[in-house]
């Protein structure tokens, strides 16, 4: 249960260590730098792609019913994150929707679906790697400000 990685979640790793407040990427590309601002999935959009679209077969987790199958948590991490792919993807050919890192969503949070949003906290869905497997579950979210840093929270852009 220990957040000591050899990097900050980059590259294979995925990114981790990132906050909300952080939605703008710099990167070089040939021979210039650009910066571009992007955005993430709304959480309805997650949910949505992790339960498998219109390919849904009603599984627990993100593509199977047997999580070790498609994602890294409490059971078989190694107390660490893993490379992104590295387990099998969903009904969508998404990879690592459930288990290895939390990620942030756009939406504001709701205690529940009827009520009012707290934008001072940020929806987090799929698990991580230092989760037990109902933590990894598709119905499954959480919720941290959007300031907050951790090793096995992260995101998903979408361009």
């Amino acid at each position: 249960m220990y957040c000591i990685q050899q990097t900050l979640g980059r590259g294979a790793f995925g990114i981790t260590h990132l906050a909300t407040t952080e939605m703008t990427v710099s990167g070089q590309m040939g021979s210039f730098t650009t910066t571009v601002k992007v955005a993430l999935k709304e959480f309805f959009m997650k949910e949505f792609a992790t339960r498998g679209g219109t390919k849904s077969q009603g599984y627990k987790y993100s593509g199977s019913n047997n999580l070790a199958a498609v994602a890294w948590y409490d059971d078989n991490n190694g107390s660490e994150t893993h490379p992104v792919m590295s387990k099998s993807p969903n009904e969508l050919s998404i990879y690592d929707m459930s288990g290895n890192v939390w990620e942030w969503a756009q939406s504001c949070w709701r205690s529940d679906y009827n009520a009012s949003e707290d934008c001072s906290s940020r929806v987090d869905r799929g698990g991580r790697w230092l989760n037990y497997a109902r933590n990894c579950r598709v119905s499954v979210r959480y919720y941290g400000t959007p300031d907050f840093l951790y090793c096995s929270l992260g995101l998903r852009l979408a361009l």
